[in-house]
This record gives C-alpha cells, structure tokens and sequence, in this order.
C-alpha cells in the first residue's frame, strides 16, 4: 500500500475506450512506476473497434501490467454500475 494514501480509499485510474494497445500499454507503465493508483480499470469502447487484448497490454507496458491489479468492463454501463455500487467517490 502506498503510504501517501494515508488510510483513506485508495484512487482508480479508469481507461475508458481506448482502441491502441500502446497507449493503453504506456499509461499502465506509467501509473504502475508512479505507484499511485491502487487499481486500473480498462473500459473497452463501445464503437465497434476491437478491445485491447490483455496480452498487448502487458506487451506495451513492458510487462508491468501483472503487477498492477486491472479490471476490464465492456461497457461503460457495467463499469458505472460496479462504481455506484463500490462507495468510492466519482471525480471526472
């Protein structure tokens, strides 16, 4: 746990839609080094496009995707409705 949470709910970070494996790859990298989300949570778009597979992902962020607990959603509905439902307060 990181101490800089103090206690309190520790943050999400929520990837929503995003279609390029390398992008989702990279922000992962980047939150698991920064160490400041507890869990990262990919929301597939809903445009038709092809989700991001779970194995690129662990690819393209250099293979620290395992080390993060991430949660995937094929909709932002179901990603809502698990939200609401966790007390966690929502901040866009």
């Amino acid at each position: 746990q990181n101490p800089q949470w103090d206690g309190g709910v520790p943050p999400v970070l929520v990837l929503v839609g995003l279609a390029y494996a390398g992008n989702v790859g990279t922000i992962v990298r980047t939150a698991v080094q920064a160490n400041a989300f507890a869990e990262i949570m990919i929301v597939d778009a809903e445009d038709g496009s092809p989700p991001v597979k779970a194995a690129d992902v662990d690819y393209y962020s250099v293979m620290n995707a395992p080390l993060a607990a991430l949660r995937r959603f094929g909709t932002a509905a179901t990603f809502l409705a698990h939200a609401r439902g966790s007390g966690r307060k929502m901040v866009a």
